[in-house]
């Protein structure tokens, strides 16, 4: 199995049986995450992000390429008991530290985080305060999809 940078899931060819790619994803907003096999890493991802009721986006934290699939899923199973499913998993602290130390290689590249705005959803609501609601389009959005504030920051307490 070859590890791919998360960041260059789209940029991926569509591969043919047996071949394929082993995904791993986190939902942002409820950790959990997902271990799931795909022919196409960008196909695998856009359909995630359009299912998901995530209000912050998912997190692509690990591709790898192999030349069967399956051998590979069974492979995973046999030595983590991690099976390649559609199904989001809450992990603990050990579980997910057991993940780093497998086959899954999540820590051989940075994570690549796609908000809403990435997948074509809009972004969550934001109190726009003081200053009213500008329209849509002419909204300024910060790097991760939100709209820039207008003023000063607030301290959270």
């Amino acid at each position: 199995m070859k590890s791919i940078n998360p960041g260059d899931y789209a940029t991926q060819p569509r591969l043919e049986p047996p071949a394929g790619y082993i995904c791993v994803l986190r939902d942002v907003d409820s950790d959990k995450w997902r271990i799931e096999g795909a022919r196409h890493p960008q196909a695998l991802v856009e359909g995630v992000l359009a299912e998901s009721e995530s209000r912050f986006g998912v997190e692509v934290v690990s591709i790898l390429k192999t030349d069967d699939l399956a051998a590979s899923g069974a492979e995973l199973y046999e030595r983590h008991h991690a099976g390649l499913s559609d199904a989001w998993l809450r992990l603990d602290e050990y579980q997910v530290e057991t993940l780093r130390r497998s086959i899954l290689r999540i820590d051989a590249h940075p994570s690549h985080y796609l908000g809403l705005k990435a997948a074509g959803q809009s972004t969550p609501a934001v109190n726009k305060g003081r200053r009213g609601r500008r329209a849509a389009s002419q909204r300024r959005l910060d790097r991760w999809g939100f709209p820039k504030s207008d003023g000063p920051r607030q301290p959270l307490y």
